[in-house]
């Protein structure tokens, strides 16, 4: 009973909370017609044109990117919860004309471009209600509870509108499917009329100003030494996601005979694993060491996609696709995690806004890309695509933070007299000029073909392991400054001594 309890506390603290409800509530409308109306549209494409028609309606996520960089300067303009309502009713309209160009018998390309205007409008939607949370909750557990809500609605409503898409195509045209997602978005703005006086605060006093101080604090952060890793591995992670969009419509009806609700349930499948994610999630933002459950988080994104195309059966398929779904999920906590446990405070908002522009860009051009490759080598072999590269980026770039490596070991016999490696990182993370002493002493040697940082492998090196205790020890992104002081603290006692 304690673990149930604790499981409907959150639900409970927003039932409390009328306003925050009823922006759930909102969001979870929007949500579901727009994944209803998607999927409709995109196997509604495949049956007529094939499947590049798939990944030009999933392109729309790259013009939701391109939108999402006017996000801030739109909300600066009209700071009030009235966007919601705006963007909801605008949404409305848009995919009631696409009902009635479907019911008219419209070509693809004008449905194209309304899906395209629908993702366009849409952008600002997630930043508005993000700066609309702190207005509305009364207390610290109100804004965590609404937050955690958030990310619940959106996986399930997501699932749901997928299963709806696909099921009432089997039972009726896609402009009956049209105009009820459009019956919804209405519903979202008229759910959402109550916060139009409600202000809301999108900026951030720390932050540079304008596009070039975005861009410079978002260069800045990709070159550091541990983040620039993390957001390929996480930009790979969303152009994997963005593949299966597509790869979901083309393998329910050309690889698992399941037809159009077959596209429903595999949706649903992922939603089931994002949704068993979260006791695995909220473990992991307690831990003090993220690396191996970031590492097999990592792998789960992409092993479960080339199962599938080694076992094509539907009740299997629909297993990896759950644990696919809890690889997703749990590693995009933890990316989320470790970014902010990495990234200094006055940073965040504005960094993040540009990661998440880029994952869309990325989500959209993997959608693209899917069903190219599948007309092209088969959906087999893009299943396999899809799912090897990121496994295999992870383990080989984690090689060299492991400490437990065989082959290491080997480098000890000493029949061994050199040793070439083409970046010193590579060979080892920390401390590799002892062992290149060592390595001396006995006769033998270690050549490094690229070393342009051989100067300062030890104050990076030093950096490093005093960014990781910080880490540890307070938890916070702050680590970084405090190790900085403390090499500067270290450099004025020798100055002095």
């Amino acid at each position: 009973m304690a673990g149930f309890g604790h499981l409907v506390e959150p639900l409970r603290i927003l039932l409390d909370n009328r306003s925050l409800t009823w922006l759930e509530v909102a969001f979870a409308g929007i949500t579901l017609a727009e994944w209803g109306y998607v999927t409709a549209l995109a196997v509604d494409a495949f049956r007529l044109h094939g499947s590049v028609a798939v990944g030009l309606v999933g392109f729309r996520l790259f013009v939701a990117s391109i939108a999402s960089f006017f996000n801030v300067p739109y909300l600066e303009r009209h700071p009030s919860g009235g966007v919601l309502t705006a963007i909801a009713g605008a949404r409305g309209a848009i995919v009631a004309t696409s009902a009635v160009l479907a019911a008219t018998g419209a070509p693809l390309t004008p449905l194209l471009i309304l899906v395209a205007m629908d993702a366009f409008v849409s952008a600002p939607y997630r930043s508005a209600q993000s700066a609309m949370l702190p207005v509305l909750a009364r207390n610290p557990g109100e804004l965590a509870a609404a937050a955690a809500g958030i990310s619940t609605v959106k996986t399930l409503s997501q699932a749901l509108g997928a299963i709806a898409g696909g099921f009432l195509l089997v039972v009726t045209i896609p402009a009956v499917v049209f105009g009820g997602a459009a019956t919804l978005m209405v519903a979202a703005a008229l759910a959402t009329v109550r916060f139009s006086g409600t202000p809301i605060r999108v900026s951030d006093a720390g932050s540079s100003g304008g596009a070039r101080g975005l861009l410079g604090d978002t260069l800045g952060v990709v070159r550091h030494p541990y983040v620039g890793g993390l957001l390929v591995v996480s930009g790979l992670r969303t152009f994997v996601r963005g593949m299966w969009i597509a790869i979901a419509v083309i393998a329910s009806l050309r690889l698992l005979h399941a037809g159009s609700g077959g596209v429903g349930f595999l949706m649903l499948a992922a939603g089931v694993g994002a949704l068993a994610a979260v006791p695995l999630s909220a473990a992991l933002i307690g831990r003090s060491k993220l690396g191996k459950p970031t590492i097999l988080a990592f792998v789960a994104c992409g092993v479960p996609l080339v199962l599938i195309a080694g076992v094509p059966v539907l009740d299997i398929a629909l297993l990896f696709v759950v644990a696919w779904g809890v690889g997703m999920a749990v590693a995009d906590v933890a990316t989320f995690s470790l970014l902010h446990r990495l990234l200094d405070t006055p940073l965040l908002p504005r960094v993040t806004g540009a990661i998440e522009s880029a994952k869309l860009a990325l989500e959209g051009l993997g959608a693209l890309m899917a069903p190219l490759l599948a007309s092209a080598i088969g959906i087999r072999w893009t299943l396999a695509i899809a799912g090897l590269p990121l496994p295999a980026v992870v383990v080989i770039g984690g090689c060299g933070l492991n400490d437990k490596r065989r082959e290491f070991l080997d480098l000890s016999d000493p029949k061994v007299t050199t040793i070439l490696v083409e970046h010193r990182d590579r060979f080892a993370r920390f401390g590799s000029k002892y062992v290149a002493a060592s390595l001396e002493a006995s006769g033998r040697r270690l050549v490094v073909s690229d070393d342009a940082e051989v100067d300062d492998e030890r104050v990076r090196d030093m950096t490093e392991l005093l960014t990781s205790f910080c880490a540890r020890l307070y938890g916070r992104r702050v680590a970084a400054p405090r190790a900085a002081k403390v090499l500067a603290a270290a450099s004025e006692d020798d100055d002095a001594t």
